[in-house]
């Protein structure tokens, strides 16, 4: 069975939850994080074996282009990088809150039904 391509994005709670669960897991490959820092990112990226640090997230996900994203960063960013990631053909696992409004989260929940992709809440 092939493994399931991930990318984490956030570098924090994502640092010390999300990545160490999917480089435990034997069905995934964790192929790159991203942080707002690209200095984090790579340093981050490095003590975890990960093979990748990005400072931005939209390079991550069009150069990477994982089958699943998990998603660990600031609320405010959750419905952005969760469309791109939609988008861009992703599963998503998301942290709560799941967006900043229900408009927000209905168009999340929208897109992913739309793109037969699964799209989960992590809490």
């Amino acid at each position: 069975m092939s493994r399931i391509r991930v990318a984490v994005l956030g570098a924090s709670f994502g640092r010390l939850v999300q990545a160490p669960a999917f480089l435990q897991h034997p069905g995934f490959e964790l192929v790159a994080l991203a942080s707002a820092h690209a200095d984090k990112a790579r340093t981050v990226a490095a003590e975890l074996g990960i093979p990748k640090g990005y400072g931005d997230w939209r390079e991550l996900l069009a150069t990477e282009q994982p089958e699943l994203v998990s998603i660990a960063t600031p609320a405010d960013l959750h419905h952005p990088m969760f469309m791109a990631a939609i988008a861009g053909g992703a599963h998503v696992l998301c942290e709560k809150p799941t967006a900043l409004t229900r408009w927000q989260a209905l168009e999340m929940r929208d897109a992913a039904i739309a793109a037969s992709r699964v799209a989960g809440i992590n809490h």
